[in-house]
């Protein structure tokens, strides 16, 4: 088989949450306002990609009180859903921010991506993630460069010495 190009896009941190900076005024608070924009501007950005990929830098997490610990680094459920619609594919999920609110929200958050289509990557004794494209096989895996610090034992993680 002849491929001429396999275009795969792969972007940094997807933040559809609040950060701690941000609590009550970022991206997270104002998403049902915005959401209709980031996705009419992002899905352009990936017309024509093979693959898409993100590191998803957020949570599946309804905090039970509005406390700066609580509501941090929380996406919506729906915004998996407008990332499977803008293109993504795979989501990283080794990161120093996926266990932050535990392990119940973990599993949601990859029950919840799972449940649109996405695959995702990183998560620890798990394999690589094995797709084929235009006939070449990829295998997909990822790494935290450095400690997870919510709970480091559900994560895959390269310790740089």
């Amino acid at each position: 088989m002849n491929v001429d190009e396999v275009l795969i896009c792969s972007v940094g941190d997807l933040m559809i949450c609040d950060s701690p900076l941000y609590a009550s005024v970022g991206v997270g608070s104002r998403y049902k306002e915005i959401r209709l924009k980031l996705i009419e501007e992002s899905k352009s950005q990936f017309e024509g990609a093979d693959m898409v990929i993100g590191n998803l830098e957020s949570v599946v997490h309804e905090p039970k009180n509005s406390g700066l610990q609580e509501v941090q680094m929380c996406c919506p459920k729906g915004a998996l859903q407008d990332l499977s619609d803008i293109g993504f594919g795979v989501l990283n999920i080794a990161n120093n921010h996926i266990m932050q609110h535990g392990a119940k929200a973990f599993e949601k958050t990859i029950c919840a991506c799972r449940a649109v289509g996405l695959h995702c990557i990183g998560e620890k004794a798990k394999h690589p993630y094995y797709v084929t494209i235009k006939g070449i096989q990829f295998a997909l895996f990822s790494l935290c460069i450095h400690l997870e610090w919510y709970q480091p034992n559900n994560i895959m993680f390269h310790y740089l010495l």
